[in-house]
């Protein structure tokens, strides 16, 4: 998390990009440890010992929604954000994740303990199937659930949101369905 908020830096005065990033609309979409990442970024604590304690590593806030593709949540007996994942009380980066449910990697159950700590705007996808890497049949499914939710967070696009709220699966070639639902503002 503090590489890639340098990076950011970086990419947010470099004269070759800075005109050309609106710094009030930037999203992140990672897979696994990727997709841990743009959670640290959004101020969750990571686990720092085999006693589950945990500290927060930083807080960007130019990030204003994140995806993730079988997201990193930790293990069973060892979750990424402390004990019963309590590093992620109080995050509330939008958080979109997708994950696979035959990921031993990233386990589902392990991504719906954690997403139960979040008090931001979220939604759980599961891919029915899909184990720990990309999913060639799952690609369109991927794309569609990702840009869409990063309209509707970090674009506030009214109907980018009604359409995440009535959501349940997509037609994209995956077998994909929501497991927690949408709960952002839906404007009318």
């Amino acid at each position: 998390p503090l590489s890639m908020s340098a990076a950011l830096d970086l990419v947010l005065t470099h004269p070759q990009w800075r005109d050309h990033v609106d710094a009030t609309q930037i999203g992140g979409f990672g897979a696994s440890i990727g997709a841990e990442t743009l959670m640290l970024m959004g101020g969750a604590g990571l686990t720092t010992s085999l006693g589950f304690d945990w500290k927060q590593v930083t807080i960007d806030h130019r990030i204003k929604a994140a995806v993730g593709y079988i997201p990193f949540f930790g293990e069973p007996f060892l979750p990424a954000f402390g004990r019963n994942q309590h590093g992620l009380d109080g995050v509330t980066l939008p958080y979109l994740a997708i994950s696979g449910t035959a990921d031993t990697t990233a386990p589902l159950v392990v991504t719906e303990q954690g997403f139960a700590r979040l008090t931001g705007t979220r939604e759980l996808v599961k891919l029915v199937g899909v184990k720990h890497g990309l999913d060639e049949a799952s690609i369109n499914d991927i794309f569609t659930w990702a840009l869409t939710f990063l309209d509707a967070e970090v674009r506030g696009d009214p109907t980018a949101r009604q359409q995440l709220s009535t959501m349940a699966s997509v037609a994209g070639g995956g077998d994909d369905h929501v497991v927690i639902p949408y709960n952002g503002a839906v404007q009318h």
